[in-house]
């Protein structure tokens, strides 16, 4: 498993060791807040891909999206 190809995961890194670093920087500060509360955010709005993640299902990078099914007869008439 190539972890790195994994772009989720390499988002979630980036927001975490910003929050660090931001804190290293600064310390408590205005400019660290809104870097913990951007992250969190980010953190949140990825829930879906987190849950994909782990279960193994995520996409890579490069690697095209299955294809959805044509539509079957009941759901043509709609």
């Amino acid at each position: 498993m190539n972890l790195s190809r994994f772009l989720v995961l390499a988002a979630l890194v980036a927001a975490l060791f910003a929050m660090f670093y931001s804190f290293w920087l600064f310390g408590l500060s205005l400019v660290t807040g809104a870097t913990i509360v951007i992250a969190l955010l980010l953190i949140w709005r990825h829930e879906g891909n987190i849950r994909r993640l782990v279960a193994g299902t995520e996409s890579r990078l490069g690697q095209n999206k299955p294809s959805a099914p044509p539509p079957g007869p009941s759901e043509a008439s709609r």
